[in-house]
């Protein structure tokens, strides 16, 4: 066969289009655009002012999605596009500042900074609109569409002043939570312990247990990321805040498996299987769930497959004893079985079923804390934020149902920094990221961590810039363009943030006067608790 001409991004582009033709699944209006939409509201700066961002042309557009028809910006995450100018300054900046060391008070973190801007107003989240049965599909997507788009008119004028975040403005997604919040029994709220109170929203504590009269549960989740003592402190932090909320902690982290060849003491490669280990969690969660349920929903077979779980990892003790949970995916065990919309339910049995729903930020871990639980992968996961696109039922036994739903950005105040180095932002959308590097420079030893190396004729003597930084670290790892083969300066910043995103470059936030009070943290029962379970 005759070699494939090479062809630019643009003739691909239109290969693809002309292949969707073929097939038949091209949107209804012939101009149409094959991307999704982007967002053009307002992206927070240090020296930029809003313009009109409760403007016609900054809010996405509601579409009426005909059934049958593709259309591949449905569950799209919606991202801000930043202009040219702010991206070279930033740019320059990170080549000529100094990356100045802060206080590590300068990690303490106030939910009322973040959520509540001031004493009477709160940062609030969409909320479904009230419906009938006897409404027809079709009124129900109006009526939520309307007020989706006055929902974020009204909160860029209330709160356009401020330095609003990125979140969450795809209709799609929001729906998809709103079933989650109605079909579930007892709500779960995952956050990354290393950013809590980036990844809890007060308004949608109030919407749960005021307005649903439904419970709340906090999962403090990646808990092998963070000292004990700082663990502990917000542990206190949240439940004196939020009296009504269940706090519970959970780590969950895959493993590859391999066989030990003891005889000759040599490593047998075998196929790759993924085991998800849960080891502190579970049972907490499952005391919860049954304070609150009581004697309705019968939770003996939960607490039968923990146990089971226990055993065929070498783990014994009783039930007081331990808290530790480790879920293996062996041949022997039942697989869950996913709910489809033509599965019928037993009508005796489907009033005695516990519906736990999982909501939360992206990439906090709601999909991996679910395989955790299982005891295997059942749910996709992936680094990237915004991997589950609508959510997702699973039975843990016959009478307890998870149900996993997409990632969701609250509004918030934090900046794009901190919000690219929380997993919240994708890494792949950051156009310029020598400035978030600076800012985790600033907050963790990075160069001592990574063990860099000077650059040729640096700026400054004692000090590194952002760019250096990056540039040292594109050496060590030999990370080259393509046609100069200079040093990938870019690439070598996005490694950075990935790992910082990943855990391997811990940054984490602590709660209100905790630096002041370390020595008592240090000694408090749920430190010296926490340290006996790991």
């Amino acid at each position: 066969m005759p070699r494939k001409k090479p062809f630019s991004g643009k003739q691909k582009k239109q290969q693809l289009h002309d292949k969707r033709i073929k097939k038949g699944k091209k949107y209804s209006t012939p101009g149409s655009s094959d991307h999704p939409p982007q967002v053009q509201t307002w992206q927070p700066s240090s020296s930029d002012k809003p313009t009109e961002p409760h403007s016609s042309h900054s809010l996405p557009e509601a579409k009426e999605h005909t059934k049958g028809v593709y259309d591949p910006s449905r569950f799209h995450l919606n991202f801000l596009k930043e202009s040219r100018e702010e991206l070279e300054r930033r740019k320059k900046d990170a080549q000529s500042l100094p990356v100045i060391f802060v206080d590590e008070r300068e990690l303490e973190a106030d939910i009322k900074d973040v959520y509540r801007p001031g004493s009477a107003t709160v940062l609030d989240v969409p909320k479904r609109p009230t419906w009938k049965y006897t409404m027809s599909k079709q009124q129900v997507e109006r009526k939520e569409e309307a007020y989706f788009k006055s929902y974020l008119m009204n909160i860029y004028e209330e709160f356009g002043e401020q330095n609003l975040s990125y979140f969450e403005h795809n209709l799609e997604t929001w729906r998809q939570a709103w079933r989650v919040w109605e079909m579930s029994d007892v709500i779960v709220m995952v956050t990354d312990v290393r950013h809590p109170i980036l990844h809890f929203s007060p308004a949608l504590y109030e919407y749960v247990t005021k307005e649903l009269n439904k419970p709340l549960i906090l999962v403090l989740n990646k808990i092998d990321l963070v000292p004990a003592n700082v663990i502990a402190a917000w542990t206190s932090y949240f439940k004196e805040l939020f009296p009504e909320l269940h706090v519970v902690w959970f780590t969950s982290f895959p493993q590859d498996v391999r066989s030990v060849d003891l005889a000759n003491k040599k490593s047998k490669r075998t196929r790759k299987k993924r085991v998800y280990n849960t080891q502190i969690g579970p049972k907490e969660l499952l005391q919860i769930c049954k304070n609150i349920v009581g004697d309705k929903v019968d939770l003996s077979s939960w607490a039968t497959k923990i146990e089971s779980d226990l055993q065929q990892l070498g783990f014994h003790g009783n039930e007081d004893s331990t808290n530790h949970h480790a879920a293996a995916g062996d041949s022997n065990r039942v697989l869950p079985q996913k709910v489809s919309s033509n599965e019928k339910v037993d009508k005796t049995t489907q009033d005695e079923i516990l519906t736990i729903g999982f909501v939360g930020h992206p990439n906090v871990g709601k999909s991996s804390l679910m395989n955790g639980l299982i005891g295997r992968k059942v749910v996709s996961t992936s680094v990237t934020p915004g991997h589950t696109k609508y959510f997702q039922t699973y039975f843990l036994t016959k009478t307890v149902k998870l149900c996993d739903s997409p990632g969701l950005v609250f509004p918030s105040l934090i900046h794009k920094q901190l919000q690219i180095l929380s997993g919240i932002y994708p890494i792949a959308q950051v156009q310029e990221p020598y400035t978030p590097v600076g800012y985790l420079a600033s907050r963790i030893p990075l160069v001592d961590i990574l063990q860099l190396k000077r650059v040729e004729n640096p700026r400054y003597r004692d000090q590194w810039t952002p760019w250096e930084i990056s540039e040292a670290w594109a050496e060590k790892r030999n990370y080259r363009t393509a046609k100069a083969a200079r040093p990938d300066v870019y690439r070598a910043a996005n490694s950075i943030l990935r790992m910082a995103v990943d855990g391997r470059l811990c940054l984490y936030m602590r709660p209100p006067g905790f630096t002041h009070n370390k020595d008592y943290w240090e000694q408090h029962e749920n430190t010296v608790g926490l340290l006996a379970l790991q």
